[in-house]
């Protein structure tokens, strides 16, 4: 199963239908089971569809670039701290 990390990046792919059926499967699957990345989609989608429906300004693809990497390292730096925090530690045999 893909890592929250790494449905991340694939995020704006999934969403503009850009992934092949394997990961589409695997995003969905991952979503399924994480309610942190499910919001996060959710988030995406609220955010795109209000820009489909109110904004008619034309965004440089620079600024997409940019805005997308910001995004990325925001949610590197919010959820991969959690998802460090929270591994399970196997005991140690003795």
């Amino acid at each position: 199963m893909i890592s929250c990390y790494q449905l991340s990046l694939l995020m704006t792919e999934f969403i503009d239908g850009e992934l092949s059926d394997e990961l589409c499967y695997e995003v969905r699957q991952h979503m399924m089971f994480c309610p942190d990345c499910r919001k996060e989609h959710e988030q995406y989608i609220r955010l795109l569809t209000f820009f489909h429906c109110h904004c008619t300004l034309q965004v440089p693809d620079e600024v997409h670039t940019e805005l997308i990497q910001l995004i990325q390292e925001e949610y590197q730096k919010t959820f991969i701290k959690k998802e460090k925090k929270t591994k399970i530690k196997r005991p140690r045999r003795r």
